[in-house]
């Protein structure tokens, strides 16, 4: 068994436009010692109503799972956790009162000892990098309508051959359609596009784009009843080699 013990504090201080927050979080795993993590952001408000900077700093720390360790088959005993550095700045906005709302960010995210199952076992990577550009927005229609998007733009390599990262693909995008008639009740469509990637044997996955559906309604504050479509298109993709979806 794994087990993880762990203590957190996140304090915070406004003043006037600015905000700081920090956090630090020292932790003891059962098979893979102490560690301690740490993370630091800030926000600067431009105007009281108008846009909001921000800017972040963030360490990680990801053990390998039982499953990948002692999965009989397709494990590997040897796998150490990972370690990251993540940076990332943007800009918030409210518009119309807040009935819209648009984001944009940078980041850039380092890696030593990504698991990544470069074959039938995980495997621990050397140095990767991950850096890119998301934009993301949600705006009420009104009468019950509201839309959200965003769109990922990621170059993801191992370091130092330069090579892609396997399953990551360089853009990535969703649009969603909500529409609550009632309170209770909504109905949403969903279209995602995933971009080409590399995959085992530095196979080249082809794009695919999905559409879904679905229905909720919601019973009571502690019951909600729900269906889903996926892929209402019926449209054939591959996320993995030699396993073809429907």
């Amino acid at each position: 068994s794994m087990v993880t013990w762990a203590l957190y504090a996140q304090p915070s201080v406004t003043v006037g436009p600015w905000t700081v927050v920090a956090g630090v979080r020292p932790f003891r795993h059962n098979a893979f010692g102490r560690d301690v993590t740490w993370e630091l952001s800030t926000a600067y408000r431009i105007t009281e109503q108008g846009p909001k900077l921000r800017a972040g700093y963030a360490q990680g720390f990801h053990a390998p799972t039982l499953n990948d360790l002692y999965f009989p088959g397709f494990s590997n005993p040897d796998l150490k956790p990972e370690e990251s550095d993540n940076y990332e700045i943007g800009l918030d906005h409210a518009w119309l009162g807040g009935r819209v709302t648009t984001s944009a960010s940078l980041f850039h995210r380092e890696v030593d000892g990504l698991i990544q199952f470069g074959g039938s076992i995980p495997e621990n990577l050397g140095e990767t990098e991950q850096k890119g550009a998301e934009l993301e927005f949600a705006a009420d229609l009104g009468r019950g309508v509201s839309i959200q998007g965003h769109y990922a733009h990621v170059r993801a390599i191992e370091e130092p051959s330069g090579e892609e990262l396997l399953r990551v693909p360089q853009r990535t995008a969703e649009l969603a359609l909500r529409y609550a008639p009632l309170e209770r009740v909504s109905f949403d469509l969903r279209g995602s596009f995933v971009g080409s990637r590399e995959d085992v044997g530095r196979q080249r996955l082809k794009h695919y784009h999905l559409l879904d559906a679905g229905v909720s309604v919601r019973l009571s504050r502690f019951a909600e009843v729900y269906a889903r479509i996926e892929n209402l298109l019926n449209r054939e993709y591959q996320e993995i080699v030699g396993f073809p979806t429907h």
